[in-house]
């Protein structure tokens, strides 16, 4: 667009910046910034997103050479799609990818033409998303902690979402960057986590596992890349739980029945409304379709079965 969008800054812990939504089309989309003597961003955004938070950068007075580390949580455009971009602008800086990651920044190919299908040609709304060279390229694993120089971020892999989904925990504020694997974001009223299901990857099983895994680390904020941060994190980690089974327990018998994803999200919207005492209106198709693909693929949502 040429309106020239402002960028909204917020200070959500002593060292934590958030910045957004940086999204354009995903309004809800927040990227952050931990400050340590060194500086981490959290999630990448759409690569149209980037002048934004290089502006960001600036309004903090932060030199983008002071950049370490950018770790989008998974391998989804609303998260890496800025990545490559400002891996191009930055020289110094490393891209921290899951080992399943990594193929997909050096070549994104796949991303592409996956992005593509969800959102016909996304170039001129979204940026087009750039390959990250290799030497720019930090394969994680599991634990394992990065250093900030006065800071700590522990990288938590933490599939479901996508099997290369990974949370970074903040060791000071015991906040969890956790992307998408403890939902989407909090509805309003605070009683409902819409679950973070999206095609083509969504698994249930490995997604309830995660919950529990992130649950262990007792995280005191969480900080959701759609939407914000939530305080009570013990709260949040059960309500998640207990939507990502609901939706499981209504889509399931739903397919079974010979429902599409439209009669699917009715129930869905009728529940969600009965839990929080509104009407509430699901319009991203995007966790329906992500339950489906995984019923679809295990062959568990024959009709009749």
């Amino acid at each position: 667009g040429g309106s020239k969008q402002m960028v909204g800054i917020s200070q959500v812990a002593p060292h934590i910046y958030q910045i957004g939504p940086v999204g354009h089309v995903f309004d809800d989309v927040m990227v952050y910034l931990v400050t340590g003597q060194k500086v981490a961003l959290i999630e990448a955004g759409p690569a149209i997103s980037v002048p934004l938070i290089l502006e960001a950068l600036q309004k903090l007075e932060i030199e983008p050479a002071r950049l370490a580390y950018i770790i989008p949580t998974h391998i989804h455009i609303d998260h890496v799609g800025g990545a490559g971009l400002l891996a191009r602008e930055i020289p110094g800086v490393r891209v921290v990818a899951h080992p399943r990651a990594s193929r997909h920044l050096l070549d994104p190919t796949r991303l592409i033409a996956a992005t593509r299908q969800l959102f016909g040609d996304f170039e001129n709304e979204l940026g087009p998303i750039h390959p990250v060279s290799e030497a720019q390229i930090y394969v994680a694993q599991d634990g394992e902690t990065l250093s900030l120089g006065t800071e700590e971020l522990k990288i938590v892999h933490s599939p479901g979402h996508a099997p290369h989904h990974l949370c970074i925990f903040d060791m000071r504020s015991r906040g969890l960057f956790c992307g998408e694997a403890l939902g989407c974001y909090p509805m309003p009223e605070g009683n409902f986590v819409i679950p973070g299901a999206a095609p083509p990857d969504f698994d249930l099983e490995l997604y309830l596992e995660t919950i529990g895994k992130l649950e262990k680390l007792e995280p005191e904020m969480l900080f959701y890349s759609h939407d914000g941060v939530g305080h009570q994190a013990k709260r949040l980690i059960q309500l998640v739980r207990e939507s990502v089974r609901a939706y499981a327990d209504i889509i399931l018998p739903a397919m079974r029945g010979g429902d599409d994803s439209s009669q699917i999200t009715k129930k869905l919207e009728a529940y969600v409304s009965s839990i929080v005492s509104r009407p509430v209106e699901l319009t991203c198709p995007r966790p329906v379709q992500g339950y489906m693909a995984y019923f679809e693929r295990n062959g568990l949502a024959a009709k009749g079965s």
